[in-house]
């Protein structure tokens, strides 16, 4: 493993943050919300085409799901820190590729947390990049 900025080894941590989050509110405050629980109705159909149709079951489907990649990608850009000790870029421009468009269609939703990520992976990978730039050059 090598060393890798506080910035850069918080950045994957932040993103199962909010993976966590998201799937938490997908598992008890959505349902909630809707009546009847979308969840409760997906157990009781026997999960299998028990979302054709029905938009509330279909939102919480994907905000789970959502959730589990989101946990996905953290886990993912951790491993990969531990291995290079840098964090990609892509993951940033992957993040901000994903929160820019869906901010434009939900202004006054939390993908500004997701914004906010997508701007810290960029700045913890340039930092890296400077870093390795300076061990090269001394």
């Amino acid at each position: 493993m090598t060393n890798a900025s506080t910035l850069t080894r918080w950045v994957p941590r932040l993103i199962m943050g909010l993976a966590c989050g998201h799937t938490l509110f997908g598992l008890f405050v959505l349902p909630a919300s809707l009546d009847p629980n979308p969840l409760a109705g997906i157990v009781d159909d026997g999960f299998v085409n028990a979302i054709d149709g029905n938009t509330d079951r279909a939102v919480t489907f994907w905000f789970l799901a959502t959730g589990v990649v989101l946990f996905n990608v953290g886990h993912l850009t951790h491993w990969v820190i531990r291995r290079t000790g840098r964090i990609p870029a892509l993951v940033g421009w992957w993040t901000l590729g994903f929160a820019v468009p869906s901010l434009v269609l939900l202004p006054t939703s939390p993908f500004w947390l997701a914004l906010a990520l997508g701007i810290l992976a960029l700045l913890a990978a340039r930092r890296d990049d400077r870093a390795t730039v300076a061990l090269a050059t001394s």
